[in-house]
């Protein structure tokens, strides 16, 4: 997909940004699995986002998110396919 016009982002293309990272954090699985499930308050605690909010939940337990990133004049909106299972794991996709 394009962003502001400049390419589709392939992986591997100039406009690619792949990030990773690993740490040990003080938290239980259970704590950290808690905050990254709750999409619709990312607005109120992740830097630059603008908002937040599940659009649709399937039955097995997935969903789909739209986010607004911004900065001053740069604003993206996207929507991702969250699947999750507590306190394993959380998949999210791009869609």
């Amino acid at each position: 997909r394009s962003f502001l016009g400049c390419g589709d982002g392939e992986e591997g293309s100039v406009l690619s940004k792949v990030y990773e990272e690993r740490r040990v954090m003080g938290y239980s699985p259970e704590q950290m699995y808690a905050v990254v499930a709750a999409v619709d308050l990312y607005e109120d605690f992740v830097p630059w986002c603008q908002r937040s909010r599940v659009i649709r939940r399937y039955d097995d337990g997935s969903f789909d998110a739209e986010l607004e990133i911004g900065f001053k004049f740069f604003v993206e909106s996207y929507v991702s396919h969250v699947e999750m299972e507590k306190p394993k794991y959380i998949k999210v996709r791009l869609v």
